[in-house]
């Protein structure tokens, strides 16, 4: 596996995954324990949370988006070497989440869910929201745009896997 080009490339690329409020991804062993497994404290840490307590500490990356993070930061002051940071493509049909997303690229320096929504000293009850506050997205034009770019790439993806398999 290591063979592949892609291990010894450069800059290095992190994959940084996000998610609700305690909705983050958990991983244990089949025949762990459930209560022990809930109480360990790394369970509430995930890469997300842990950039945003990192912001609440250093300045310096109090200016960066959640995808800048680490071109800083590998959970302490970057000293050598550069990263880029992607975050996975979120289909609009996910709702929130598609939301959440997009405000990731565009905040600087979040210390808390809340934040994320909060604009100008207002929370909104929604990301969605908070995106049109913070006016990046002007209308449902652009949500239009953006199912139909779905949807045709679903199309050519059916229309490969026909060409391939069929």
């Amino acid at each position: 596996m290591f063979k592949y080009d892609v291990h010894y490339r450069y800059p290095s690329m992190v994959r940084q995954h996000f998610h609700f409020l305690g909705k983050q991804q958990i991983v244990y062993e089949e025949d762990d324990d459930i209560d022990n497994v809930l109480d360990n404290p790394f369970v509430a840490s995930s890469m997300f949370t842990t950039c945003m307590e990192c912001n609440a500490i250093y300045r310096d990356v109090q200016k960066l988006t959640y995808v800048e993070f680490h071109t800083k930061l590998v959970w302490k002051p970057r000293k050598v070497g550069k990263c880029i940071g992607r975050i996975h493509s979120v289909s609009l049909n996910l709702g929130e989440a598609y939301f959440l997303r997009i405000l990731l690229n565009k905040v600087r320096g979040l210390k808390s869910f809340e934040e994320i929504r909060t604009v100008n000293g207002e929370e909104y009850s929604s990301f969605r929201d908070a995106c049109y506050a913070l006016r990046l997205l002007d209308d449902d034009n652009e949500t239009s745009m953006q199912l139909k770019k779905q949807f045709i790439m679903n199309l050519i993806f059916i229309y490969d896997f026909y060409l391939l398999y069929c």
